[in-house]
């Protein structure tokens, strides 16, 4: 911050290695003032606390709409810092925040059928002197390439670079790429259409013949990949795109989100970003208001001219499945129904 110290965007869990680090940090730059809890999601959320007790001079401050199941409780009841919390207006626009305007900030949600127990919300920070968009989970850019981090230990890229169960370990660099993309898929879809899935009988015979039952799991791939696998990867790197899952399961949902969320779209594209960081995959990323707004068109709208909405964005049949478990969850009332893409020229 110019006045000194820091500001901490997002919680991770305070290993010994994370406080090293922060302490380092402490050390040139004066201690962490503010810790921000951008999201009410529970992998993001669960750390907050644990990290805020190895601050304790910071403020915490988070994002409106925190819930917990299966009983709605207290934040302090979660672990969070009784004295030191405060949630964070709808905006920054005339709100008075101890980091003035070095920071702004606009608040998407809760959205969702029951924010009460199960609400998507979203707080993106614009960091003016830096042209810097923060986000949590509404954006992510696809490295082609593997972390350093994975490199230590690339058994699970190793697990995920084979075609099937029976195939041999490959440890070249070409099968860390391979194992690293495949990693992606599986996470951005659970279950796409670049693999066939296996019968549980069929699944755990070829496991009793693996070739790598050390690469974990006693050795069970319950799928092979189709020879279009790679095709899947492409379809969604290159560039920055809102996550499957959000697409197909969470936003757009209901007349009245999805008016919610097209006017925050509208608002954080006035900050004159260049750059985007993500709490998933890529680091910095290039992204302008214009690959932000473009990113959600792609999902959100079905222009004539689709001049505007060019980018990553997945084969509808990496889709499947998780457009199947929405409409199941639509079924039973669980979330809203999904509107209809939006007509325009361009």
């Amino acid at each position: 911050l110019n006045d000194g110290g820091l500001l901490v965007h997002g919680a991770v869990a305070p290993t010994p290695e994370c406080i090293s680090m922060l302490r380092q940090l402490e050390a040139t730059h004066g201690k962490v003032r503010f810790l921000i809890l951008p999201t009410v999601a529970v992998e993001h959320k669960t750390f907050a606390g644990p990290l805020a007790r190895q601050l304790p001079e910071a403020e915490v401050w988070y994002a409106p709409g925190q819930y917990s199941v299966p009983f709605q409780l207290p934040l302090e009841f979660l672990g969070f810092p009784l004295s030191r919390l405060h949630e964070l207006p709808r905006s920054s626009k005339g709100a008075d925040l101890p980091w003035g305007s070095e920071l702004e900030h606009e608040v998407l949600g809760p959205v969702g059928k029951d924010p009460s127990t199960g609400a998507f919300c979203e707080v993106a920070m614009f960091v003016p002197r830096l042209r810097l968009l923060l986000l949590t989970d509404l954006l992510i850019s696809i490295p082609r390439s593997p972390p350093d981090i994975l490199l230590e230990d690339p058994r699970p890229l190793l697990f995920h670079a084979r075609d099937g169960p029976l195939e041999p370990i490959e440890s070249d660099s070409q099968a860390l790429q391979r194992g690293w993309q495949r990693i992606v898929i599986f996470s951005l879809f659970f279950q796409s259409g670049a693999i066939n899935v296996q019968g549980v009988g069929e699944a755990f015979q070829d496991a009793s013949k693996s070739l790598a039952p050390e690469l974990g799991w006693a050795g069970l791939l319950p799928w092979t990949y189709r020879e279009d696998w790679q095709q899947a990867f492409e379809a969604v790197s290159g560039g920055v795109l809102v996550p499957p899952i959000l697409q197909a399961l969470v936003l757009n949902r209901g007349e009245r989100d999805a008016q919610v969320l097209r006017k925050f779209v509208e608002d954080v594209s006035r900050w004159p970003f260049e750059r985007m960081q993500s709490l998933h995959f890529d680091g910095l990323t290039p992204c302008g208001p214009g690959e932000w707004t473009s990113a959600f068109r792609r999902f959100l709208d079905e222009p004539v001219l689709p001049f505007g909405t060019l980018g990553p964005a997945p084969r509808g049949k990496d889709l499947e499945f998780l457009r199947d478990f929405g409409q199941q969850l639509e079924n039973s009332g669980v979330i809203n129904p999904l509107l209809q893409k939006r007509q325009s020229i361009v």
